[in-house]
This record gives structure tokens, C-alpha cells and sequence, in this order.
């Protein structure tokens, strides 16, 4: 018993206060309000999620992940890597379903990282799993 109180002791104190539930500091997005870093698009809502789609004129890869999830920070690294290759010539977004369960609804997501590939606002494939560089530039008409 007294190594189970000494443990929880132990992790108390290496979980960062930044960390838990219902953090409201200066910096947290509010639900609704994208951001972007590195040219991608983080959606924060169901309603932005949709305007981004109609409004791009280049193929979109949106990119359902959530942060615990290993395979998911890895896709992240080749959707930057195809951003920064590519430039305008795509459009990526990047879909935390924790925080808007709506669109892997929508989309009937039961495993992630799953990617949905969109051109002229509708979507035209999806990927589930993690998928290399040289696939998303094939799916997305960007290979040389």
C-alpha cells in the first residue's frame, strides 16, 4: 500500500499542469478558431472544417489524428515534409478528432491516422493508416 500512495505521489508530480483538462491560459485556441503552423491548417471546428474545403482551388489531404497517437505524430512529419515540397500547390489540414469528434464521424473514421483526400470540395479518396511521401504525392497528382 505504501509503494502504491509513494508511485502516485511520483506521478503527480512530473504531470504537467499544462497538460490537464480544462487548461484555460492565454494561449489555449478556443473551439471554432483555426490556427496554422508551417502552412498546415489546424480545423478547431466542424463549421471551419467545411469552409476550408469549398475554399481551397487545390487538392486537399486532411489528416485525422490525435496527439496520443504514435503513428499519427509520424504522418505529421511527411504531411510537413509534403508541405514544404509542394507549397501552394496543396492544401493540408490537420484534424485533432478529440476535439471535433464531428468530422470523424461524418466520415465513419474507426482507426487513425486516416487521411481524407478532397479536390473541388469533394472528397475523392481516404487513406487509413500511415501513408509514405511518395503515396500522397501519387494520390494527389504531385509526383514527378
Amino acid at each position: 500500500m505504501r509503494n502504491l500512495i509513494f508511485f502516485s505521489l511520483i506521478l503527480l508530480l512530473f504531470i504537467p499542469l499544462s497538460c490537464q483538462k480544462g487548461d484555460e491560459g492565454p494561449n489555449k485556441k478556443r473551439r471554432g478558431e483555426s490556427k496554422m503552423e508551417a502552412g498546415i491548417i489546424h480545423v478547431t471546428s466542424d463549421v471551419d472544417f467545411d469552409t476550408k474545403i469549398q475554399e481551397s482551388t487545390v487538392p486537399v489531404v486532411v489528416d485525422l489524428w490525435a496527439p496520443w497517437c504514435a503513428p499519427c505524430i509520424m504522418q505529421g512529419k511527411v504531411l510537413e515534409e509534403l508541405k514544404a515540397k509542394h507549397g501552394d500547390k496543396v492544401t493540408v489540414i490537420k484534424v485533432n478528432v478529440d476535439e471535433v469528434p464531428e468530422i470523424a464521424q461524418r466520415y465513419q473514421v474507426q482507426a487513425i491516422p486516416t487521411l481524407l483526400f478532397f479536390k473541388d470540395g469533394k472528397m475523392t479518396d481516404m487513406n487509413i493508416g500511415l501513408t509514405p511521401l511518395e503515396g500522397l504525392e501519387k494520390k494527389l497528382g504531385l509526383s514527378e
